[in-house]
């Protein structure tokens, strides 16, 4: 149950009921749906439209003889538009292998088929605490008692179902993910034997590579890359994407950068700066183009949201550009900071 604010008392002293007797203090929470009824907003089978209405006001000074300043109020309407039915959606992780990316593939996993695991504390049950999507609530009013009501936000948005991912992604190393998982040491040994019969059946595809952007002590592993130039990695990247949205039917990928930051690409000479720059310089296996890089601009092309999750500058200015042009989100610049 979300807690209070401390305005609670506040809140409570307005809603007296009309014998005088103070409203049930406290909070609850439903899951159901949440449906808005509100002459904005509009329910058909297939979307929710609603207009809402930004508000804001401008101040201004005068040159008035009493020197009042001028407030002027402004209003100006957003048509939103949403579609009930989320689209099915895919997961591909850059650095799958990984203790990021193994992580995640086991909390999905795990919450997807019911599996609990034993720890030195008892028995454990997957759960989505901390999804912004699925466990978090926002407080959407007051009910007939008083009470502040909160739902998640899966409960007033359409939302995709996080069971329902479809994962894949991309590793420097071949190994399948039960082996990633158990090389990572992260997870415990329990859970991760319980997953093997997914996790084993899962293998990385081989990973865009330039040794020049990643740490030394990861070059071991580096037994999965795509060979050729910058612009081969490019097509091949493009190409996984389409295989696996088509294979499995997806209506929406998410591209997500889970693995290892890479040292700064060095900007200065401007090559970078434009799509059409970046694009001439990855045709010309520029040293400064990125994997990570490639990567934004295969999601791009592909019409993909792609996701940073490193502290470096994969969003160099043409790739910003092209995310722009294509109409997709790029964002992130660190899951821990």
């Amino acid at each position: 149950i979300a807690a209070m604010t401390d305005n609670d008392a506040s809140r409570l002293a307005k809603r007296l009921r009309t014998d005088g007797v103070a409203p049930i203090a406290g909070t609850r929470t439903v899951l159901a749906e949440v449906r808005v009824e509100a002459e904005n907003v509009v329910y058909s089978s297939s979307q929710i439209d609603a207009i809402y209405s930004y508000q804001s006001t401008r101040i201004k000074p005068t040159t008035s003889a009493d020197g009042c300043v001028i407030a002027q109020p402004s209003a100006q309407a957003f048509h939103f538009r949403t579609q009930r039915s989320p689209r099915k959606l895919g997961l591909m992780q850059v650095g799958w292998g990984g203790n990021n990316g193994t992580t995640v593939t086991a909390a999905i996993l795990a919450r997807k088929h019911g599996i609990t695991w034993s720890t030195r504390q008892g028995v454990v049950e997957p759960n989505y605490n901390g999804s912004l999507v699925h466990h978090s609530t926002l407080r959407v009013g007051f009910d007939d008692q008083g009470c502040d009501v909160f739902a998640p936000l899966r409960s007033v948005v359409p939302m995709a179902n996080a069971d329902e991912l479809v994962l894949s992604g991309w590793d420097i190393a071949g190994e399948d993910m039960h082996h990633a998982m158990l090389r990572a040491q992260v997870l415990d040994p329990d859970l991760i034997e319980k997953l093997k019969p997914f996790t084993r059946e899962l293998k990385p595809l081989p990973a865009a590579f330039d040794p020049s952007f990643i740490a030394k002590n990861q070059l071991a592993r580096a037994n999965n890359i795509i060979p050729g130039t910058k612009q081969e990695q490019l097509e091949e990247l493009r190409e996984n994407i389409r295989s696996f949205k088509a294979a499995h039917q997806l209506g929406f990928i998410a591209v997500v950068w889970t693995g290892n930051s890479e040292r700064y690409s060095d900007t200065s000479s401007g090559d970078l700066d434009t799509e059409c720059g970046l694009m001439s310089a990855i045709e010309a296996n520029h040293a400064e183009v990125s994997p990570s890089t490639l990567y934004a601009v295969a999601a791009a092309l592909e019409g993909c949201a792609y996701i940073n999750g490193s502290p470096q500058n994969t969003f160099v200015p043409g790739c910003v550009h092209l995310a722009e042009r294509c109409g997709t989100m790029i964002c992130g610049d660190d899951f821990k900071s």
